[in-house]
């Protein structure tokens, strides 16, 4: 279950579980002085408040580490990886917001660089294709123009038996009407 959980809540559950134990710690070490010396038991109403004062303190400073811990690491980390996550799924062509993840150390450039390098394989992937599907037309046009003159009629099938090309011969042959 805690797995599944988010960032986010998985860091307040490990603060949380650091405020318990502070607060059990405080409420141990008030009842070993109370049983280790018995001449503090006239003096526990003193003991308890001082211990109150501790665990109101040690939960203060928990809760403002853990309020700066999520504010400057965990947000910015789900907001790194939902950036990242959308350029994955989309053609996201504004840079990575960097102030955002400025506490996460090279985290934030290292997935600028890797967000810039994925746009650049799409870029380029987009270009080969547009060359490959410009080089096969011209080849395709060039086949159509070499068989066209033939005057014998040719037929061309796909691989799974579809006709892909036929002359105006082959047309005359099956009856089609030269269109």
């Amino acid at each position: 279950m805690i797995a599944r959980a988010s960032l986010r809540l998985r860091i307040l559950l490990f603060f949380a579980l650091l405020a318990v134990g502070s607060l059990l710690a405080i409420g141990a070490g008030v009842w070993l002085a109370l049983t280790r010396f018995p001449e503090l038991a006239a003096q526990a109403n003193g003991l308890v408040q001082i211990a109150t004062v501790a665990g109101f303190g040690s939960l203060g400073l928990i809760a403002w580490v853990w309020f700066l811990f999520d504010k400057n690491v965990a947000r910015p980390i789900d907001l790194l990886a939902g950036a990242l996550r959308a350029r994955a799924h989309s053609d996201v062509d504004r840079p990575l917001e960097m102030e955002v993840a400025r506490y996460l150390g090279d985290l934030a450039p290292a997935a600028g660089a890797a967000s810039d390098r994925l746009a650049e394989t799409r870029s380029a992937l987009a270009e080969a294709i547009g060359r490959e599907t410009a080089r096969l037309n011209a080849e395709k046009a060039r086949l159509e123009r070499l068989l066209s003159d033939v005057p014998v009629g040719v037929m061309i099938c796909a691989a799974d038996h579809q006709l892909v090309f036929y002359n105006s011969q082959a047309a005359e042959f099956l009856g089609a009407g030269g269109g």
